[in-house]
C-alpha cells in the first residue's frame, strides 16, 4: 500500500460574499456512468483543444483489481474523443494513472502500480504509458529507480521524448530514505535515463508541473532520512531545474494538511491555507519571490482542489460549520480575497481547471456518475 496517501481534504481560503451563476457554455457531458467508483486525479490541457483526464476506477468486487482510467476529451467538439481502461500488469492488483500529457502525436500517462503479493514488500512501481492519437496503447514501461517505492509527480513530453518526475523512497532498518527522481525516455518509451536528487522528497498528493527539465512543486516535504513511523509536517514549495534546487521555501506557517496548491500558466505557485476561521492566500512567482499575501475571515474551510489564473483562484470548498455538506465551487479574487460562489454546477464538484476564458469542472452526481461541465469565467460574479 502507498504509505504516502493523497491528502483528500486540504483546507483553504475565502471571504463570505455570494455571487450568482456563471452559466455553462456547453451542455454537460457524462464521463462515467452511475456507481462507477472512479476517482479523477488530474486534467491536463494539451494541443489542438484536447484535454487528457486520468484517474483510477475501484474494482466492483473485493478481489477485483483497481484499473487505471484515461479519457481524451475534445474541447472543440465538446465530446469524449476516446477513453480506455488500463489493466494492472501481471502480479499487480492496482494501477492508478496520476499524471498525463497530450500533444498532437500521442497521449502519455504516468502511473503507480502496486503488487498483489505481500511477499513483494511495499514495492510501488512507476510506469509510463503511451497512447496513439486513436487511443490505442502503443507502448508501456516500468521505471527502475532502484528504490522500494517509486511515485509519480508529473509528466511532460516534447518532440524528443518523455520526461517524468516523482518520489523514490527506500525503507531500511526502520528508516526511510527519500529522493526526487527525474526520468527521460525516448518517444517509444525506451532508453530510460534516471537521475535522483537525494536530499528529500515531496510526499503523495504533492501538486506539480514539469516542463522539460524544470519542476515546480508544492506539498508536504519529507527529509532525506527519517524514522519509518515518524509523522512529517513540513509544507514547502520548490523549483528544481536540471536536478538542482533554484528555490525551496516554507512560505506558510500552517499545518501541511490545511494547505492546497495550484500552479498557474505563468508558473506562479498559489497556496490556500487556513487556521480556525482565518484563511490565507499566498502567491509565489516563478522567481521564488512572494506575490500577494492575504488573510481574510471565512465561512469555508475544507478545500479539495484549486486552480487559478492571473486574477482569480477557483476552489472546491466545504463549509467550516458543516463539513458534511456537499462541496461548492468558489471564485476568489487574488488582489482582495473577495469570494463568490459559482452556482449552476450540476452535482458536487471534484475537479476544476481554469482554461482560457472558461472553467472545466468535473462534478459527481448523487448516483456516482461524473459530469464534465464548462463554465464561463467572471459572468454575473458581482455579488
Amino acid at each position: 500500500m502507498n504509505r504516502f496517501p493523497v491528502l483528500a481534504h486540504v483546507l483553504a481560503l475565502s471571504l463570505t460574499a455570494f455571487g450568482t451563476a456563471m452559466p455553462a457554455r456547453a451542455a454537460p457531458v457524462v464521463l462515467t456512468g452511475p456507481g462507477a467508483g472512479t476517482e479523477i486525479l488530474q486534467m491536463h490541457a494539451g494541443a489542438d483543444g484536447k484535454l487528457c483526464i486520468v484517474g483510477v476506477r475501484a474494482g466492483a468486487q473485493a478481489r477485483e483489481a483497481d484499473r487505471g482510467v484515461i479519457i481524451l476529451f475534445d474541447l472543440r467538439a465538446n465530446r469524449i474523443a476516446w477513453e480506455r481502461s488500463v489493466e494492472p500488469p501481471a502480479g499487480s492488483h492496482r494501477v492508478a494513472l496520476r499524471a498525463c500529457h497530450a500533444d498532437a502525436r500521442a497521449v502519455y500517462a504516468g502511473a503507480e502500480v502496486m503488487p498483489t503479493s505481500a511477499a513483494e514488500g511495499r514495492r510501488v512501481t512507476a510506469h509510463v504509458y503511451r497512447f496513439d492519437a486513436q487511443g490505442n496503447l502503443a507502448a508501456s514501461t516500468a521505471l527502475d529507480t532502484g528504490a522500494t517505492d517509486s511515485f509519480v509527480y508529473a509528466i511532460d513530453a516534447d518532440a524528443g521524448g518523455v520526461s517524468m518526475a516523482g518520489a523514490a523512497t527506500e525503507v531500511a532498518a526502520d528508516q526511510v530514505r527519500n529522493a526526487v527522481y527525474f526520468a527521460r525516455l525516448d518517444a517509444a518509451l525506451g532508453g530510460a535515463a534516471i537521475g535522483k536528487l537525494a536530499s528529500g522528497a515531496y510526499q503523495g498528493g504533492a501538486l506539480a508541473r514539469l516542463a522539460g527539465n524544470t519542476l515546480y512543486i508544492a506539498g508536504n516535504f519529507a527529509p532525506a532520512s527519517h524514522a519509518f513511523a515518524g509523522e512529517i509536517d513540513d509544507y514547502a514549495v520548490s523549483k528544481i531545474v536540471a536536478g538542482k534546487y533554484r528555490f525551496s521555501l516554507r512560505p506558510l506557517k500552517l499545518r501541511a494538511d490545511t494547505i492546497a496548491a495550484t500552479i498557474t500558466p505563468a508558473n506562479d505557485i498559489v497556496l490556500l491555507g487556513h487556521a480556525g476561521k482565518t484563511t490565507q492566500l499566498l502567491g509565489i512567482g516563478a522567481d521564488g519571490k512572494p506575490k500577494e499575501n492575504l488573510r481574510v475571515a471565512s465561512t469555508f474551510c475544507w478545500t479539495d482542489k484549486i486552480s487559478a489564473d492571473a486574477d482569480t483562484v477557483y476552489a472546491i470548498r466545504g463549509e467550516c460549520s458543516n463539513p458534511d455538506a456537499p462541496s461548492v465551487l468558489t471564485a476568489i479574487d487574488r488582489k482582495t480575497g473577495a469570494e463568490v460562489v459559482v452556482s449552476g454546477v450540476i452535482g458536487e464538484p471534484v475537479q476544476v481547471l481554469a482554461l482560457g476564458a472558461e472553467l472545466v469542472v468535473i462534478a459527481r452526481k448523487s448516483d456516482g456518475a461524473l459530469l464534465l461541465q464548462r463554465v464561463t469565467k467572471g459572468q454575473d460574479q458581482d455579488g
